[in-house]
């Protein structure tokens, strides 16, 4: 377990943070990240349980890595302090890991960077604001699974989705007009399907 609550994490100075939690028991933790002066990256490492982190300094380092969140309610939330304007920016790494929920709202450019010699599943990504998400996968099939499956896309409204990066990728759309580029990927994506949206399309430059 931890021996401290992560909500009663107060560091200062240090730019560097990685966190590792082996408390399962199915309850989110939180993480406040104005305790934190001074950190321009963010490591959680080997959770089992889901983590909202809040108060997000824009242009932060965020990582992900081997997360075994098996429970339906182990969302995984970085809460942003400072999106307030149209044009935020923001970029996730994910490495072999197994996820519920990702969200990150109030991002407008949301790059979500996947790798690992095991796959990652992501039950639901949502960033309810983003008008642009970049899938950058290179996580190559591991037995029939694809290096990437994302289950949902949540409930951004007008996105277009591009997917780089030679590893192969499975993925549900969401219910918005999606726009989907395919690039640059030499393994080729999966499986796209789209979501409810009545103007979905697909796009690949070959």
């Amino acid at each position: 377990a931890l021996p401290i609550s992560l909500s009663d994490m107060d560091v200062s100075n240090i730019e560097n943070i990685v966190i590792r939690s082996t408390n399962e028991n199915d309850t989110v933790e939180t993480l406040d990240m104005s305790n934190m002066s001074g950190a321009t990256s963010l490591t959680l490492n080997k959770f089992t349980d889901g983590v909202t982190v809040s108060n997000v300094v824009l242009g932060t380092e965020l990582t992900v890595n081997s997360f075994t969140a098996d429970n339906a309610a182990d969302d995984v939330t970085f809460a942003f302090a400072s999106a307030t304007g149209t044009a935020d920016v923001a970029t996730i790494s994910i490495t072999s890991s197994t996820l519920q929920q990702v969200v990150a709202d109030a991002i407008e450019t949301l790059t979500v960077n996947v790798s690992g010699a095991t796959v990652t599943s992501i039950a639901s990504l949502d960033a309810a604001q983003a008008t642009s998400i970049t899938i950058d996968n290179s996580t190559p099939t591991v037995g029939t699974a694809s290096g990437l499956t994302i289950a949902a896309v949540g409930d951004n409204t007008a996105t277009s989705m591009t997917f780089t990066g030679a590893g192969t990728t499975t993925v549900a759309t969401g219910e918005g007009n999606d726009t989907v580029y395919v690039r640059t990927i030499s393994s080729g994506v999966g499986t796209i399907t789209t979501g409810a949206g009545m103007a979905d399309h697909v796009e690949r430059p070959w």
